[in-house]
């Protein structure tokens, strides 16, 4: 059993509940664009659906956009300190990491925008 967020009110509900027992909403018959915004990426229900998987790609895209700029800020700090190799090698990964991970972000949106219209 895992816990996700409600759509409507934000509570935590058993993956298991028919309804959220906070405001009433249907979990079990949760939108297309509910699984998205909700970000349930651990809730297996779903892991079929076209639109869990774009929830899934958007949620490491994010993570990975979060790592590149932690990276980018230690290169810069490293340049700063004159530790110059370290940090061109530093700064290079960030920025492919923010590259890839942009494109990731861009391709669970389309594919986000597929699902929702089938």
């Amino acid at each position: 059993m895992s816990l996700i967020r409600c759509p409507e009110c934000n509570h935590e509900v058993s993956s298991y509940a028919t309804e959220c027992p906070n405001c009433k909403y249907p979990i079990s018959k949760m939108e297309k664009k509910d699984i998205f915004d909700s970000g349930n990426t651990i809730d297996f229900r779903y892991q079929d659906e076209p639109i869990y998987k774009a929830a899934k790609m958007n949620f490491y895209a994010t993570f990975g956009i979060i790592i590149s700029v932690l990276l980018l800020f230690f290169g810069v700090f490293l340049m700063i300190s004159m530790v110059y190799i370290i940090g061109t090698i530093v700064l290079t990964f960030g920025l492919a990491l923010t590259i890839i991970s942009s494109i990731y972000l861009a391709i669970a949106k389309k594919k986000q925008k597929e699902a929702e219209n089938n």
